[in-house]
């Protein structure tokens, strides 16, 4: 099939069918799963022109969630060239039809009739694609043909969801959960937030084992090649940056590979660098064997310094000028010293809403505790971290916190990661537990920090704690199928993935 990545030669390809003067007619989708509802829709489009032309989302660019699009890009263009009324079909490597339009400058471009009310398009590209359409004197048709859609048919009778998780989606539906995050996103993306904590320079060096060493119990690896990513409270910050326009860093780091790692990302994150000398960057070396993306071990290079009572006030001194400005505060505790008791009991008095995440990990060999902190609005750890905090072992997390963490930290919400079985948050009155929506994982890192970062947001508009489930399961979904810290999680595919499961 077509794969169109040059669109010049797109609107080559067409301009065969525009000598011959007749009408073009242009339908674009995913169309992921071909049913019924889509013959009628491109019947439809048929009836207003001699030329019917089929563009579809390439794989890379289709934003459906984990395990999307279920067919393959050759496949469903197969599908596509077979119907009768269809006269060509190309993949486009872009996530929205606006190249195609222009390429191709059809006569009428057909969408579904859910287009018509630009105020449901998750992705905000449609009412672009109308506009470009109507500029060169192009018309839109609507159809209301497709009375439901692929996605509901995967889920319904393709997903491999328990029935129980399935219900619970269906409850999350009928009560609007979607509208609802897409009704708040105006008040979130204005809020004003601090996030505070340690930087961190993620390195994975990959490589080839060739095979045991003669003379040493040693397996010898060839290194291909490195990437490097701006990790800690920066990544954090990279993923909000999709959800809000306001986001102030307060950090430390002296690494220049941070900086470079940071422009890959476009963002509009402010960060205040302190430049500590005793918080040096902390850097953490995975090995990864290339070919299976698989860890073989990591390496920590960092100094455990405490840091000194000058750089200390120099911290509260500029919490002291600007706490007043922000409206949301998140602590991104690694451990690593930066957050003493005067700060954090600073944080504690003085914050609007403040989100705490304290990470008990091998680098700090467990002593960070989340029960340093005393009182947060929100506060999210995972379950081995919650065990450690409770100094039980063996109890689940609904005992951990009923009998033991809610005694020792004053919160309105507390959320435990739970990995692959999901998440569960608790409220003063109740508490919700929600399985992950997928098992398949290319990579965990920073999934319970990207969980907690975006739930924080949500918690501080009044979200319920079984909407914080959704969305964080969601959120940590998303971040387990990007390796490493390559991409950001933005808002169309957090929105986009929502809508599909809950259809």
């Amino acid at each position: 099939m077509k794969f169109i990545n040059d669109y010049s030669l797109l609107e080559k390809k067409i301009s065969k069918y525009k000598k011959s003067a007749k009408k073009i007619v242009l339908a674009h989708g995913t169309f992921d799963l071909l049913h019924i509802g889509h013959i009628k829709h491109l019947d439809f489009a048929k009836k207003f022109g001699q030329i019917l032309i089929v563009t579809i989302t390439a794989d890379e660019f289709v934003k459906k969630g984990i395990g999307r699009p279920f067919f393959k890009e050759n496949f469903r263009s197969e599908m596509l060239k077979s119907l009768k009324m269809v006269d060509d079909v190309f993949i486009i490597n872009h996530a929205s039809a606006l190249p195609a339009i222009k390429a191709i400058k059809p006569d009428f471009y057909l969408k579904g009739e859910e287009y018509k009310d630009n105020s449901k398009d998750i992705s905000k590209k449609i009412n672009l694609e109308k506009k470009e359409v109507k500029r060169f004197g192009g018309k839109i048709i609507y159809s209301g043909a497709i009375t439901f859609s692929s996605s509901n048919l995967l889920n319904n009778y393709f997903s491999d969801l328990p029935i129980e998780l399935k219900k619970k989606l269906h409850t999350f539906k009928k009560k609007g959960t979607l509208d609802k995050i897409i009704s708040h996103l105006g008040k979130i993306r204005n809020k004003k937030i601090l996030l505070i904590g340690e930087s961190i320079l993620d390195e994975y060096r990959y490589v080839e084992p060739l095979g045991k060493t003669p003379k040493e119990n040693l397996i010898s690896n060839l290194l291909r090649n490195n990437e490097v990513f701006a990790g800690g409270v920066l990544a954090a910050g990279i993923h909000l940056s999709s959800f809000s326009n306001n986001i102030q860093i307060l950090t430390s780091f002296k690494n220049n590979l941070l900086n470079k790692a940071l422009n890959n990302f476009k963002t509009k994150l402010k960060i205040k660098n302190l430049k500590l000398n005793t918080l040096d960057t902390i850097q953490k070396i995975r090995y990864v064997e290339k070919d299976l993306n698989r860890k073989l071990f990591q390496i920590y290079q960092m100094q455990e310094k405490l840091i000194t009572n000058s750089e200390e006030n120099k911290i509260l001194n500029y919490l002291k000028k600007n706490i007043s400005k922000y409206d949301v505060v998140i602590i991104n505790d690694f451990g690593h010293n930066f957050f003493t008791k005067k700060i954090i009991d600073f944080l504690e008095s003085k914050s609007k809403f403040l989100a705490v995440n304290a990470q008990s990990n091998s680098a700090n060999q467990g002593f960070n505790l989340i029960t340093k902190y005393k009182k947060a609005d929100y506060v999210c750890i995972d379950y081995p971290e919650a065990k450690l905090a409770s100094q039980n072992k063996h109890d689940g997390a609904e005992k951990l916190y009923n009998n033991i963490l809610s005694k020792k930290i004053k919160t309105e919400k507390f959320a435990i990661t739970l990995g692959k079985d999901g998440s569960i948050i608790f409220d003063k009155k109740n508490y919700f537990r929600l399985p992950a929506f997928s098992n398949r994982v290319v990579d965990t890192m920073g999934a319970g920090d990207a969980f907690f970062v975006v739930t924080s947001l949500f918690a501080s508009c009044g979200f319920t704690v079984d909407e914080l489930t959704l969305i964080g399961n969601a959120i940590g979904n998303l971040k387990t199928n990007i390796r490493g810290h390559s991409k950001r999680i933005d808002l169309e595919s957090f929105l986009t993935y929502i809508n599909t499961i809950l259809k």
